[in-house]
């Protein structure tokens, strides 16, 4: 059984087959499906950081 699936993406056509069987393997199993996206760089675009406290989405800026 399939509880949690952590799914990184970064956007090539291999990260969005990964997704689409990752969404197909959550909804057989009813799993809890995570993406993760991390970014290098400390210059977020303005438009991301807007998206991210528009979604509230948790831990998306924290620190290492």
């Amino acid at each position: 059984m399939v509880r949690k699936i952590l799914i990184p993406v970064y956007g090539s056509e291999h990260s969005k087959k990964a997704i689409e069987f990752a969404t197909d393997v959550s909804k057989n199993f009813d799993s809890e499906l995570y993406l993760i996206h991390v970014v290098a760089d400390k210059n977020i675009p303005p438009e991301i950081l807007e998206y991210i406290e528009s979604e509230k989405i948790e831990g998306a800026l924290s620190k290492v």
